[in-house]
């Protein structure tokens, strides 16, 4: 068993497994208190093997610092873009997905809108919260006496 002790953190994590292995081999023949507990180093420490990320949008691969996952992929910042109005949607706080084309909020609700607001005729998403009063549909904001 490694404890953080033994090296910095990048060793832990990124060290080969082998490495242990002989370095345990080298002084099994010599006793060593900590070694009565049983633990046994024949099983291998999982270890992390990446396949390149590609991007969705140009196919590149994703080496930036901070990865964009959306519809399943990967994304450079400057890629993830509206299918329809191409504004960047790294900055969006939420981007919808159909059909395999991504959207901004507003052309997602312009294409898909199941209604429209009774007080200010703008689209209702199908996810929105919404205000009922007989067959008319509100926004919550809208939803008030006039």
């Amino acid at each position: 068993m490694v404890s953080l002790d033994d090296g910095p953190l990048d060793e832990l994590l990124f060290s080969n497994f082998h490495d242990s292995i002989e370095g345990g081999a080298e002084s099994a023949g010599q006793s060593n208190s900590s070694s009565s507990s049983g633990d046994d180093m024949s099983t291998p420490s999982p270890s992390f093997v990446a396949a390149p990320l590609i991007c969705g949008g140009c196919g590149e691969q994703v080496s930036d610092r901070f990865v964009l996952l959306a519809a399943g992929q990967a994304w450079h910042g400057s890629c993830l873009r509206c299918s329809q109005c191409q504004c960047e949607l790294q900055t969006h706080s939420s981007l919808y997905c159909r059909d395999g084309s991504i959207y901004c909020q507003l052309d997602y609700c312009r294409l898909f809108a199941v209604g429209r607001c009774a007080r200010c005729s703008q689209p209702i998403p199908s996810s929105a919260l919404v205000m009922r009063s007989g067959d008319m549909t509100f926004h919550p904001h809208c939803f008030s006496c006039q």
